[in-house]
């Protein structure tokens, strides 16, 4: 059986020389649209990959959920290590690292999960974010 009411979103946008830029300067140029930050706070290396793994291993429940067959398959962890080697890459050499959450303006329509962080590294800023909804 495949996934049930259960669609997962990722977005990465580099912002070139935008270190030291307030996030809210960084997220209007990375987002279309008006973007209301809710908070921030600082997060480490650690935090972001924990965060996606618990996001990629999610299991749902019986009305919502991803293919239960899929995430039990070999082809799943090699996929879910695959996509972790990537976010370590991500984030290795950060100089900062903030998760935040937008009270307005989201990218995507957080419903099971959801995060976003902003990464500095050298002269560059990254936004990563990634939800799932129904």
């Amino acid at each position: 059986m495949g996934g049930r009411n259960y669609s997962p979103s990722f977005m990465i946008v580099e912002c070139k020389g935008m270190v030291g830029q307030s996030l809210q300067d960084v997220l209007d140029l990375a987002i279309d649209g008006a973007v209301v930050v809710g908070g921030s706070q600082s997060a480490s290396k650690a935090d972001v990959l924990r965060v996606v793994r618990t996001s990629l291993d999610f299991q749902g429940d019986d009305g919502a959920h991803p293919c239960r067959d899929y995430l039990a398959s070999v082809e799943f962890k090699r996929d879910a290590e695959l996509v972790m080697i990537q976010v370590g890459k991500l984030v290795d050499g950060a100089d900062t690292i903030v998760s935040f959450w937008l009270k307005e303006g989201h990218p995507f329509y957080p419903v099971f999960w959801d995060f976003a962080f902003l990464i500095e590294r050298s002269k560059d800023a990254v936004i990563f974010i990634g939800s799932s909804s129904d």
